[in-house]
Parts: C-alpha cells; structure tokens; sequence
C-alpha cells in the first residue's frame, strides 16, 4: 500500500539530506519498537502489535537483517510464532527493499506454501519489487478492459504495486491512469475499475498534479 509505515515518513520531505536525516529517524524508531516487542507479554495482541510495526518501518541494512534472521530461525520472541502470514510479511519486505537474501526467502517460502492464500501473496511478493519491467508488467495486465486476472488477485497485486517510496516509478504511469479512467470510466465492473484506479492514482503532494487530477475528475 502507499501509506502504512506512520505519517512522519509518509510525508517526509524529499531531498538526500532529507533521507540521510529520515534514516536516522527509522532506526531510532527501529530500535524502540524492537525494545517495545521484546519487553511486551507472551502471545499478547501488544506483543503481535510491536512486531508489526517494527516489520513496517523497517529500512536500515540492521533491521533488514533482523527480519531475515527471523525468517531463517522462524523465531521472533518468546510466544509469538512465525506462521505463513508473517513469513510472507518478511519476505514481501525484504524484496521491497532489495534485501540479498530475499530471493532465496521466497523460494523457499514457494515451496512451502503452495495454497491458494499463498499464491496470492506470491503475487504481492513480486508486484511490490522496485523494478520498472515488473511495474510495467502488471500496469499492462490491469489496464486491459478485460485482464486475465480475477479481482482477488489484483487487489493482492495492487496492495503491493507502489508502496510509498517508489512514487518515483508510479509517477511514471500517471498517462496510464488517466487512460484507464478514459476507456473504462463508465464499465459495468464498478468494483474492480475501482480497485484498479484507486491503485494507479497519482495522489501525492504535488500541486500540479492534483490540479490536473481535479481537472479530469470534475
């Protein structure tokens, strides 16, 4: 998704001295969030809580290597089990942010959990991988008036596409978007036009951007 990790970073200004200063930021919040889930009760929704949070705001190469740890050793803390929903948590944000031992996770991860729940987070797995051939790929199957892709998978798909630090890729398909309002604006499939749109929006802080957003719109 494009938010998720709190509104400090989300809306973090951008800039290398802005990233250099939002990286020490993370770890700081890093280490207080791994400090909260190592002090919180055993098999508590506190202890589930603190691990979340820790997994979402995770960037610097520490905490990146504490997550594939945990996927190696399969444990976290005392009571709390790392089962395939989690897996697939580290897994999807080790390859998020180019990890080295994220693709040997997710063949892994295949091999184990060939359900049907897994394959949709398969497809997570590697629509949220910063590469502009994948992005591109799945643009290209979404926007067809009729893709070869039902509805669950493509919201799997579009949950992942464009996490908030790669605006700079989802940028790139802004004509697409408005392409895709274009031809299907007015299609019989509300729900998945929807859900498609919403995942290739061009929402983001700049003015000229949302002008011309509003301009389409009304």
């Amino acid at each position: 998704s494009r938010g998720g990790e709190g509104a400090l970073l989300h809306y973090w200004p951008p800039g290398p001295q802005r990233d250099q200063e939002r990286l020490a930021f993370t770890a700081q919040m890093e280490d207080f969030f791994k400090q909260r889930l190592n002090s919180a009760p055993r098999q508590s929704d506190e202890q589930k809580f603190w691990y979340d949070k820790y997994v979402e705001v995770s960037r610097t190469p520490k905490a990146l290597a504490q997550l594939s740890k945990w996927f190696t050793t399969e444990k976290v803390a005392p009571g709390l089990k790392l089962d395939l929903d989690r897996s697939w948590q580290l897994v999807r944000h080790l390859l998020r942010f180019e990890h080295p031992d994220a693709k040997r996770h997710l063949e892994s991860l295949k091999q184990k959990d060939p359900s049907d729940r897994g394959k949709k987070h398969l497809l997570a797995a590697e629509a949220i991988q910063p590469r502009m051939e994948i992005k591109h790929k799945w643009v290209e199957i979404l926007r067809q008036p009729k893709p070869a892709i039902g509805f669950a998978d493509a919201r799997s798909v579009l949950g992942s596409l464009f996490p908030i630090e790669q605006r700079y890729l989802a940028q790139k398909f802004n004509n697409d978007f408005y392409a895709y309002l274009k031809t299907n604006g007015t299609s019989e499939n509300e729900i998945f036009v929807a859900a498609v749109a919403g995942g290739l929006s061009p929402l983001n802080c700049n003015t000229e951007e949302s002008a011309k957003l509003r301009e389409f719109v009304y």
